[in-house]
């Protein structure tokens, strides 16, 4: 997928990719972060997009791709109750929009209580929020990462992360996206109306497990709301085995409907 161009008279057009980039633990072998670090950084930078949503990425990964400060600015909070550990950091374009504000809730039955969690899960699980100033007016995105583990966690996760998207006074363009450990069929019940899903036009699946295609299941997604307008969003996959993740990234491009 080449990106597309920027005109002077579409200001507004918007890439956003979401990646899980696999936590760094020993046990993955040939495939632990310090080798893939190369690769990640080829994914981004081949696709520049305005908005870079990553998943199990943690304050020392992030040093790992200093380089993107060259481009980006990024909010990041981790999940654990000192604020360390994994989190979901939410990279933009430092030179088409400001933030004006971030915000972190955990996804729990105490929101705002860092650290909190369902012990059926095990770990905490949190989505990270910027609203940010353009040229052309305001936009939020929303950057998660729910549960496996527990279908009751994830039940509430999807209900405390939709009554958060929801919960703002302002009437703002809004994308929520990243690893929802879920499929389309599964969390369309808890969907709040306004959002919809830019779902790729072949439907692949995003997390593979370090075995590639055909892949395993289509868990990655990317939602957008009424405001907003989907050109076209893709998977993006790995022609060889260097692979840069157990997961696919996925990028939309989007504009403001006219």
């Amino acid at each position: 997928m080449v990106p597309l161009k920027k005109s002077i008279i579409d200001l507004m057009q918007i890439t956003l990719m979401t990646f899980n980039i696999r936590i760094d633990v020993p046990v993955d072998g040939k495939h632990q972060w310090k080798y893939r670090i190369p690769r990640v950084l080829e994914r981004i930078q081949a696709y520049q997009p305005d908005f870079l949503l990553l998943q199990e990425a943690t304050q020392t990964m992030l040093a790992d791709l200093h380089t993107l400060a060259n481009e980006y600015d990024y909010y990041f909070v981790g999940r654990n109750h000192d604020l360390t550990g994994e989190g979901c950091p939410i990279f933009y374009k430092k030179s088409r929009f400001q933030v004006i504000h971030q915000d972190t809730i955990w996804l729990s039955k105490q929101p705002r209580t860092p650290g909190s969690m369902d012990e059926e899960e095990g770990f905490p699980r949190l989505a990270s929020c910027v609203t940010l100033k353009h040229h052309h007016g305001i936009i939020r995105v929303i950057n998660c990462h729910l549960a496996y583990r527990s279908k009751r966690n994830q039940d509430l996760n999807l209900k405390v992360l939709f009554d958060f998207a929801q919960s703002f006074q302002d009437d703002v363009p809004t994308f929520i996206a990243g690893d929802f450990n879920m499929t389309v069929t599964t969390m369309n019940p808890y969907k709040p109306r306004q959002f919809i899903f830019a779902i790729d036009e072949k439907n692949l699946p995003t997390y593979h497990a370090f075995n590639g295609l055909p892949g395993i299941s289509k868990i990655d997604h990317i939602l957008y709301d009424h405001h907003l307008k989907c050109l076209r969003v893709e998977v993006i996959h790995d022609t060889d085995e260097d692979y840069a993740s157990d997961h696919y990234p996925v990028i939309g491009t989007f504009t403001h409907e006219s």
